[in-house]
């Protein structure tokens, strides 16, 4: 007899991000959408201490990737590309058979609409964090020395 995944009522209509959602919006999006997408995933499937661990995770990831990319002057593009990467492997170590058990049980998934919504709010935040971490770097100097830069 198979096991039932216990979900409450309000979360049966909801579903969760596929391995193809995630990757896709994570190379647009930035670290603000896969860590979303992680966060929802782990609501539906019942992990509350990941669920919290993963936005202290992800906040501080995307404020350094936006401190390194002002710094070194390089595209924010380019640290997208190996934040995809590594959220590929991650799905699959922390998540990935708990979505397909999930999704085999009868489980929905998320309409690509919704994941391209998430993928719009992760180009904003991460911009947001981006221009706030600019303004941070470019007048950090400023509040602690005296004198003219």
């Amino acid at each position: 007899m198979e096991e039932q995944l216990k979900t409450s009522v309000g979360d049966q209509k909801k579903g969760v991000y596929t391995e193809d959602a995630i990757w896709f919006c994570t190379l647009l999006g930035g670290p603000i959408a896969a860590g979303f997408m992680f966060a929802e995933n782990f609501r539906i499937l019942n992990m509350p201490a990941r669920r919290k661990r993963t936005w202290w995770i992800i906040l501080p990831e995307a404020f350094l990737f936006s401190l390194f990319s002002i710094r070194f002057d390089l595209e924010l593009g380019i640290f997208y590309f190996l934040n995809t990467i590594v959220t590929f492997f991650i799905f699959h170590l922390l998540i990935g058979k708990e979505v397909d058990d999930y999704l085999m049980a009868g489980g929905r998934m998320i309409s690509r609409w919704l994941a391209f919504l998430v993928l719009v709010e992760g180009i904003l935040g991460s911009t947001l964090i981006y221009f706030i971490t600019e303004y941070f770097y470019v007048n950090m100097q400023g509040w602690f020395f005296n004198g003219k830069f």
